[in-house]
């Protein structure tokens, strides 16, 4: 999940909205009871991106995923402002 999510990352500025669908599908896929590593800094950008996209169906999806990835354990994100 880690080199996915960073190569999500790169993706952001020339595809955004397809990074956000991607990203929201990869962690919905993702084993409830395996713990998978995903890099803080690469979920925040793309949170992020996905939260500040003009698209309202894509800030959605990037709120539903942060919520997903919280419900995990990953509280680090409760902040996507730092």
């Amino acid at each position: 999940a880690s080199l996915h999510t960073m190569s999500l990352r790169k993706l952001i500025p020339g595809h955004t909205a397809h990074v956000i669908r991607c990203f929201a599908r990869l962690i919905q896929v993702m084993p409830e009871e395996e713990v998978m590593y995903i890099p803080t800094d690469d979920a925040k950008a793309i949170l992020r991106a996905g939260r500040n996209h003009e698209d309202e169906n894509i800030n959605v999806i990037a709120v539903q995923a942060r919520e997903a990835l919280l419900g995990g354990g990953q509280l680090e994100l409760l902040d996507l402002d730092e």
